[in-house]
């Protein structure tokens, strides 16, 4: 029998540290206030030992803790040491990412809320061994696609380059966070927002704040996900 999934979405990046995580657990906080039962996940962390740092991040910012499916790894089965691209921090552990595994260990509670968020590592084309990619999980599991970009200096490329190779694999795009680093000159995060609006005017375009304290007000998630 067909396990009954909640509806799923896959939040990656352009790049590493573009605010994956806080989009994340946004979203997710955000869904908890509208009175949607969600829970977030990713698929591989590296850099770390033990729970995923990024889920912890994830319950901190939902105002919650860790939970038994966190404890036991399921909402991350895989953590290597060495902060590389996850298919080289395996080798480095002898050890080889398993895309079966983490579908059973996210079947084992998906169907127990409405929404499940799932964290990539990095961007779409990461490598998580030898022959499979991030890309590929994503088309397995049938997510929709948020992808989460910024004004920093080469996003457009960037951007433009993983919004081109979702659509060219059928992928199904829910939107675009656009995170408002203020590190970011202002002149290039207005154009380069300009620039992705005029390409691509059938996805929808969030801006995000960066950091908690500027956390967006309640409805954030109604933008992508509706009830």
């Amino acid at each position: 029998m067909k396990i009954q999934r909640a509806r799923e979405y896959f939040v990656t990046g352009i790049d590493t540290n573009i605010g994956k995580t806080w989009a994340c657990g946004l979203l997710a906080r955000d869904l908890l206030e509208r009175g949607i039962s969600c829970m977030t996940s990713k698929i591989v962390q590296t850099g770390g030992i033990g729970v995923s740092e990024d889920i912890q991040t994830h319950r901190s910012i939902m105002g919650m803790d860790l939970t038994d499916i966190d404890k036991d790894t399921s909402t991350c089965p895989f953590v290597f040491g060495f902060a590389a691209s996850p298919h080289l921090a395996a080798h480095i552990e002898g050890r080889r990412f398993s895309p079966e595994q983490v579908h059973a260990r996210f079947d084992s509670f998906s169907s127990k809320y409405e929404i499940v968020l799932i964290e990539g590592a990095g961007g779409i084309m990461v490598p998580l061994s030898d022959d499979y990619y991030t890309i590929d999980f994503i088309k397995e599991r049938a997510c929709q696609v948020l992808l989460v970009s910024s004004g920093r200096l080469g996003s457009i490329n960037h951007t433009i380059l993983s919004l081109d190779r979702l659509i060219a694999e059928q992928c199904q795009i829910a939107g675009i966070i656009y995170v408002q680093d203020p590190a970011c000159h202002p002149t290039i995060v207005k154009d380069t927002r300009r620039l992705l609006a005029a390409r691509y005017p059938q996805i929808s375009i969030l801006d995000m704040p960066w950091g908690l304290q500027d956390r967006p007000t309640t409805g954030f998630s109604q933008n992508f996900i509706k009830k």
